[in-house]
């Protein structure tokens, strides 16, 4: 059973069976995660283990959340109840739309839970008294809207430490709509022993009038050692900085933050926390930073002395499938280079106020002082240069098909790839070149 044990991975797909012998403990690790994509499979488990309920004992981890999406559902199929009862070990449920509620028959039966993700349309008051009952970790809130006017007198949950409110917006949701307002510290204040607490918008993240609220109660703020303030990539500028009240959360030891979160300001306040282990850029979360901010964080007398993780999410690079010479010439009459890189998943990195030389530089600084760069910062350059050389790949087919050297210049009329001597090469007369990456089991396309 320790071998079964140890080979288990969430990541990868379960050992299967090799005998009936094995089964037993093969079993064991089948049943501890389950993730369930539609309601018939929903509806298979629960006759499973109500024939079988040794096998509802074995189960860990359940997410309903691809089964219950929308809130008729969840009024239809019933409580958190309903979907829990079958397994008293269960430690993490993600429900979906079904939210918790005080009419629950049995609520000792979630005793066992220590972490619970839900969907709602409004967070309500009374979803806290079944809160209430287990010893929950962890409270993770996906809503459409928030309406809590003022405090509530509701069951405090003193066991959780960390909480997470999302906000997920619908496609015709006004930007402009508040949706995080002071009152939103109504939830915190039921949480009144929280360490970390995340924030989540797809559309709006204006966190300015709740953190400042926040700030404001000393013994939550001072309680609190991990902040996130995360978003998507806006589709528009905006300026939501609060990074003014960071020194309010002076025992944070992470900190993540979003698109327009972070000021001119934000080298200055990151200095007033001393215990900050780790640091988080989220997408887009560097357009308004310069040299002359992140190196000094890193290095010399100026550095964080405390910072061990830094976390660069925000350059957006992204590797794609990489071109395959017979594949791709089917696509050369459709599609231009930049097109169909987009579309086979590369994104090329946007380096805002940075440069490819400062990046290296940082890089060294960290690796020097045992700051570990993690994210999509670690490959940056790389990715970028893989980019370029996928770039250059397509661009040389085209120009092979249409015997023209236009899509390898740049608009300043230079090459789009260095290896490729434009000045030298007759459209008329143009020849393929391939050379081997082995250590990228990949190549580079050229013409002569």
């Amino acid at each position: 059973m320790t071998i079964f044990d140890l080979a288990h991975d969430p990541s990868n797909p379960l050992i299967d069976p090799l005998s009936k012998r094995l089964f037993p403990y093969v079993c064991r690790n089948l049943y501890r995660q389950i993730h369930l994509p539609t309601l018939s499979s929903f509806t298979k488990l629960l006759r499973t283990v109500k024939s079988d309920p040794s096998l509802g004992d074995l189960v860990l981890t359940l997410d309903t959340s691809r089964i219950f999406v929308h809130e008729p559902e969840y009024e239809v199929r019933g409580e958190i109840y309903e979907i829990v009862r079958y397994f008293p070990s269960l430690i993490s449920l993600n429900s979906g739309f079904v939210r918790p509620t005080q009419d629950a028959p049995e609520v000792t039966a979630i005793a066992s839970l220590k972490h619970l993700s839900y969907m709602c349309e409004d967070p309500d008051p009374e979803d806290l008294y079944a809160l209430s009952t287990p010893r929950l970790r962890s409270v993770e809130i996906s809503f459409r809207r928030f309406s809590w006017p003022r405090p509530v007198n509701a069951e405090r949950l003193e066991s959780v430490e960390k909480l997470s409110l999302q906000f997920v917006g619908d496609d015709d949701q006004d930007p402009g709509e508040e949706v995080w307002p002071s009152e939103v510290v109504n939830v915190i204040k039921c949480c009144p022993n929280i360490t970390s607490l995340r924030l989540f918008d797809s559309v709006f993240p204006d966190y300015r009038r709740f953190l400042t609220a926040l700030s404001s109660i000393s013994h939550i703020a001072l309680r609190l050692t991990s902040l996130e303030l995360d978003s998507h990539e806006l589709p528009d500028v905006y300026y939501f900085a609060s990074d003014h009240l960071l020194p309010r959360f002076a025992n944070l030891t992470h900190l993540s933050l979003g698109d327009s979160q972070v000021s001119d300001a934000f080298a200055s306040s990151l200095r007033q926390l001393p215990h900050l282990i780790s640091l988080r850029l989220g997408p887009d979360a560097h357009l308004n930073l310069h040299e002359e901010d992140l190196l000094p964080l890193v290095q010399g007398p100026t550095r964080l002395p405390s910072l061990r993780s830094l976390i660069l999410d925000c350059f957006g690079n992204q590797l794609g499938r990489r071109v395959q010479i017979e594949d791709y010439r089917q696509r050369l009459d459709q599609e231009l280079p930049v097109t169909s890189m987009s579309e086979d998943g590369w994104a090329a990195p946007y380096f805002a106020n940075f440069t490819e030389d400062m990046l290296s530089q940082l890089s060294a600084w960290c690796e020097r002082d045992g700051i570990e760069v993690g994210g999509g910062g670690a490959t940056v350059l790389e990715d970028y240069a893989d980019y370029k050389i996928e770039q250059g790949n397509r661009g040389v087919l085209h120009c092979l098909k249409d015997r023209t050297l236009t899509k390898l210049r740049k608009p300043n009329g230079t090459s789009l790839s260095d290896h490729i001597p434009i000045d030298n090469l007759d459209p008329e007369n143009l020849k393929l070149v391939k050379t081997e990456i082995p250590e990228k089991n990949w190549f580079r396309l050229s013409l002569e």
